[in-house]
């Protein structure tokens, strides 16, 4: 997994365990900046990060207390003798109608049955757990089809949003070619068909392609989004259960003979 800092939008890899650590801050190294890592949480591509890019480990994350930055309290200037007594009796008179107003109160919450009180806290708690395991074991829950709906409900009672479902075991493929293309002597045409075997709708994989000599060694190398490899007009971002899909590109021939291929979806 990576996170960004905020501000100077560096890249970082972060595990499971330093999220736990940090209890989901990270110190960036380059801003000196405490930044909540869970905002711009998310599978690392490897299109996105450039092979130049200063890959900087997230830095150890122990007690809070050792990476929060200070915080500066404005001083306030002394009033005078008039003024702090003037400030004196608004607080007194504060007091009282606090007072008054507390006595209200707890006539108010006296009047509700401890059953209910009992019942809230339990929610409360059951709810807080539930949104603490989706945020430290995110990766392992969100992904297993068996506690994915729990979890939909969850987050539409607390107001959340969970990644797209993506299971690349799920995925089964049906057939797999590269050949030259009908129509013209300078293309090849490559042809993949697949389907979603998981329990649910998962996203569209990407797919890397690569041509290689018939030593394996390899001679041209791409990764197709989705967009790019479905059929044009076509916006269709979830693959349903049991729905074959088929991938048909046309790519130009590379100068060094083609032997072979592989493929990997992502």
């Amino acid at each position: 997994m990576f996170t960004r800092c905020p501000e100077c939008k560096t890249a970082y890899r972060i595990s499971v365990g330093q999220l736990r650590a940090g209890r989901g801050e990270a110190l960036c190294e380059r801003c000196n900046i405490v930044f909540n890592a869970l905002v711009s949480l998310g599978h690392a591509v490897k299109d996105t990060i450039p092979e130049d890019a200063p890959q900087i480990r997230p830095p150890p994350l122990g007690d809070r207390d050792a990476v929060l930055l200070p915080k500066f309290e404005p001083k306030l200037p002394e009033k005078s003798g008039s003024e702090g007594e003037e400030l004196a009796f608004g607080a007194q008179a504060f007091e009282q109608e606090g007072k008054g107003s507390d006595a209200k109160g707890s006539e108010g919450l006296s009047s509700v049955a401890p059953e209910t009180w009992w019942g809230l806290g339990v929610f409360g708690l059951t709810t807080l757990l539930i949104v603490q395991l989706i945020v430290f074991e995110g990766d392992r829950m969100v992904q297993s089809a068996r506690m994915r709906p729990w979890l939909d409900m969850v987050c539409k009672t607390v107001d959340c949003q969970l990644p797209p479902y993506k299971d690349l075991r799920r995925i089964q493929i049906f057939d797999r070619a590269l050949r030259p293309d009908s129509t013209r002597d300078d293309a090849l045409e490559f042809q993949l068909v697949f389907a979603n075997q998981s329990d649910l709708p998962q996203m569209l994989p990407n797919l890397k392609l690569v041509l290689t000599e018939l030593n394996g060694t390899p001679v041209a190398e791409r990764i197709f989004a989705p967009a790019e490899y479905l059929p044009e007009g076509e916006t269709v971002s979830l693959m349903p259960v049991g729905k074959p899909f088929e991938i048909r590109l046309l790519l130009s021939k590379p100068s060094r003979d083609v032997g072979g291929f592989t493929f990997e979806l992502q």
